[in-house]
């Protein structure tokens, strides 16, 4: 994903305030305050944390190299979380659940492509870090800082979205 389109992105995660335009009697639905939990919990499941892939981004971008222990241990989490992470894209598809009454379609769209925003950036972070740190080539620290961007603009759409969600959880609980 590139970084207009991430852009865009972030845009499109600003539309999610459309959430609280749900009928009052769909944000009390019990059934729909789960989803909405859910997918809160989904959003921070893909967050990209800064203890994880994005640390040793932003030490190749400072132009060192991480020690063999931080490549270990944080490449081996991230190559872990991939079934979870895979699981966690498909729950924001809103084909998922066609029947979702509890997004409007706009927030649906906005949900599909930080999914496919997920997707794209971390299979650059797998092209990158994976085949670069374990067999020692190099990165550019331009590669790098340019990952990093990318990252941050979908943690800010992350970020966006799950605001919304969580002030459209608290309208349909009061």
């Amino acid at each position: 994903m590139e970084v207009t389109s991430l852009v865009e992105l972030l845009k499109g995660a600003k539309e999610l305030a459309d959430l609280a335009r749900v009928d009052s009697a769909q944000r009390s639905d019990q059934r729909q305050q789960k989803r909405i939990r859910d997918l809160i919990s989904t959003l921070r499941l893909i967050y990209f944390s800064p203890r994880g892939v994005l640390s040793l981004l932003k030490i190749i971008a400072e132009g060192s190299y991480p020690t063999q222990d931080q490549i270990e241990l944080v490449l081996t989490d991230f190559n872990d979380a991939e079934p979870f992470v895979y699981r966690a894209r498909h729950h924001l598809d809103p084909d998922f659940d066609r029947n979702d009454q509890a997004l409007t379609l706009k927030a649906q769209r906005v949900l599909r492509e930080i999914s496919y925003g997920k997707g794209g950036v971390r299979s650059k972070v797998q092209d990158l870090l994976n085949w670069s740190l374990t067999y020692e080539e190099p990165i550019s620290g331009e590669e790098a800082q340019k990952l990093i961007q990318e990252i941050d603009a979908l943690n800010s759409a992350i970020e966006d979205a799950e605001e919304a969600l969580v002030a459209t959880l608290a309208a349909g609980s009061a």
